[in-house]
């Protein structure tokens, strides 16, 4: 498949789970567990949000006056990057397993000055599935990226419970302050949140600031459950391996859904002077260089 506009869908499936990914951002828009019949992933509803995975990069979320600056020259850029609307190539790797790839150009360049290829594979797993990212250094010089994923997964997963009937639960106990956002920036402050320990039950209240943002956790695994009832009944699990930031969020005033979101960056600080290589958690990558990581995720 070339690169170019034309959205198409990718199917691939396992006795376990099928997912749907989209060639437009290579995101996911279903993941399925064939047992139970769930769908994990948010349906995408512009009442809310009309996403519902969308990959992020070369930043997360927004820059100081949607600019940066690198070698003395001025860039603009929108929240989020350039990936998430771009038209990725597919490869069905097997029936379970497939590979999207987007090279930089022309129009790229313009907003973000590095040539790049950027990969993320899809292999489903008996849990749910495995998203690997790898980007690759095609440039002369070093380049400097984030790098985030932002699945959302529908919530309430039974037709009984409600939102705050469920809660978020790290596999460890924690003590970590909570980063505070104003008007898609970091505010400059930090508030103790967790104070040893592994719960966070949720409310819709707490998403009235943007999301809760927290920076090397001991916990690399995160659950949804219910916060009463079997322990092992419907939940969706998160494994962040080695992404240094999480963001949870979900649009405030109640939206049906629930993201988790392991970032390499974050928003610039709202006292950003704009220099571009010095964002919090970015990654330098030098030439001919790759850098991989991955993500798992899924549910019963």
């Amino acid at each position: 498949m070339s690169q170019n506009s034309l959205n198409q869908t990718v199917v691939i499936q396992n006795k376990f789970f099928i997912a749907h990914i989209e060639t437009k951002g290579a995101q996911l828009i279903s993941l399925v567990n064939k047992k139970s019949g769930r769908e994990l992933i948010w349906g995408r509803d512009k009442n809310y949000w009309g996403r519902c995975a969308p990959i992020l990069f070369p930043i997360i979320g927004g820059l100081k006056n949607d600019s940066y600056i690198f070698d003395g020259k001025k860039y603009n850029m929108g929240k989020h990057g350039i990936v998430r609307d771009a038209a990725f190539n597919s490869t069905l790797l097997s029936s379970s397993k497939a590979k999207f790839s987007y090279r930089y150009n022309e129009e790229t360049l313009t907003v973000y000055p590095f040539k790049f290829e950027f990969e993320t594979t899809f292999a489903l797993t008996k849990e749910g599935v495995k998203q690997s990212f790898k980007v690759i250094n095609l440039d002369s010089r070093p380049i400097w990226f984030c790098l985030g994923a932002h699945p959302a997964f529908n919530l309430p997963m039974e037709k009984e419970l409600t939102f705050s009937s469920y809660m978020i639960e790290f596999e460890k106990r924690e003590t970590a302050p909570l980063y505070y956002l104003e008007k898609d920036l970091l505010a400059g402050k930090k508030e103790n949140f967790l104070n040893n320990q592994n719960k966070i039950p949720l409310q819709v209240k707490l998403f009235d600031n943007d999301a809760l943002i927290f920076h090397r956790l001991k916990s690399k695994k995160i659950k949804i459950r219910p916060i009463s009832g079997n322990k092992n009944s419907a939940f969706v699990f998160m494994n962040l391996k080695k992404f240094p930031m999480v963001g949870i969020w979900t649009k405030e005033g109640g939206a049906p859904f629930i993201c988790i979101e392991p970032w390499y960056g974050v928003d610039d600080d709202k006292n950003s002077d704009g220099d571009f290589t010095k964002k919090m958690e970015i990654i330098k990558l030098a030439p001919t260089k790759k850098f991989k990581t991955a993500i798992c995720f899924g549910g019963k």
